[in-house]
């Protein structure tokens, strides 16, 4: 259930920042002050939440995966989620629920917000220097020449999922091991 309130949490994030922007601006509006582009704040506000728990999401997605397994009183081995020691990995009601919570979770958060975003930038890459363009996407560019627009948001972010997944399936592994394997598979 962790996993679930995680996922869903820059979704109620986002939910909460739009009413948030929303009211400011209809408060702005109503005192007849300047008003501002509430549709770039939302979306601005919306990529900093899902960038600032993506690594969180990442970790407890994959951690509906990682079993040991386990002696039971009739000397039977098992395989038991070491997020929850009271499931039994890779049995049905297992597989209905890494399946039914991980795949969306791996297809929207994991995969689909580096995609998506990596397509807006690739949109703009002629202009990444534009104001209106470093308002939007200045957290995966800042700092960035124009030809690796790509970098922040592909490479760091395939390498974070590296380096949970490292971190998360060897969680038997001493951490020497775990970095060794980490950049065994970056360096390639």
């Amino acid at each position: 259930m962790k996993v679930i309130a995680y996922g869903s949490i820059p979704a109620i994030l986002m939910l909460f920042a739009a009413i948030l922007w929303s009211a400011k601006y209809l408060y702005k509006k109503f005192r007849g002050k300047d008003l501002f582009e509430l549709r770039k704040s939302i979306t601005v506000t919306c990529y900093i939440l899902i960038y600032y728990f993506y690594p969180i999401i990442v970790n407890l997605t994959l951690s509906l995966f990682i079993c040991t397994e386990l002696e039971d009183e009739h000397g039977n081995l098992s395989f038991y989620l070491i997020r929850d020691m009271s499931v039994q990995c890779w049995t049905r009601d297992h597989y209905k629920t890494a399946i039914g919570i991980a795949a969306p979770l791996i297809v929207i958060w994991i995969f689909g917000f580096p995609l998506y975003i990596f397509w807006r930038l690739y949109r703009a890459r002629g202009n990444l220097n534009d104001k209106e363009v470093l308002l939007s996407y200045g957290v995966f560019i800042v700092g960035l020449e124009d030809y690796a627009f790509f970098w922040e948001i592909l490479v760091s972010n395939f390498r974070k999922v590296l380096y949970i997944a490292c971190g998360a399936f060897m969680t038997f592994a001493s951490s020497s091991v775990k970095v060794s394997k980490f950049f065994q598979v970056v360096s390639r």
